[in-house]
């Protein structure tokens, strides 16, 4: 589902030899661009995946170049989260546990996503009382379901 907005994730998890806090799965992700990455020097995952992302879309965090791929994977940069318009994709939620909340800066990483995720626009109508009596169009489908039974 994600692909059909110019992001997706990759297969396997992403580990780093070098540069871990004390596990190999540990990787360190930098700010690369756009509004996930602002005031992000580093995020830390505990077990990320990769994240594809086409041409439209932002890569807001990536690896270091020596991070490689349980899949067989070349050591390289691999994007961890990205943006497409109004959809972000992270490879990891590790950096939301309790544990791994005050590590590096994956508080601001946090507090950027949070923003992005109220920052939307909404429908005009969206918002509207319906009229007395008038049901939803998901109730009405339930009724029709239940009246056929």
């Amino acid at each position: 589902m994600a692909s059909q907005f110019g992001v997706g994730a990759g297969s396997g998890y992403l580990y780093n030899m070098e540069k871990n806090d004390g596990n190999f799965q540990t990787i360190y992700a930098t700010g690369a661009e756009g509004s996930l990455a602002e005031g992000v020097d580093q995020v830390s995952f505990h077990r990320t995946a990769p994240v594809v992302a086409s041409s439209d879309a932002s890569i807001a965090l990536q690896t270091s170049a020596d991070t490689e791929l349980s899949d067989g994977g070349t050591a390289k940069r691999y994007a961890v989260a990205a943006q497409s318009g109004n959809v972000a994709l992270v490879g990891d939620t590790s950096f939301l546990e309790g544990a791994n909340l005050r590590d590096a800066d994956n508080e601001v990483f946090v507090g950027n996503l949070a923003e992005f995720l109220v920052g939307g626009s909404v429908e005009e109508d969206a918002l509207e009382p319906m009229a007395e009596g008038e049901s939803s169009p998901e109730q009405s489908q339930a009724n029709r379901t239940t009246s056929s039974a």
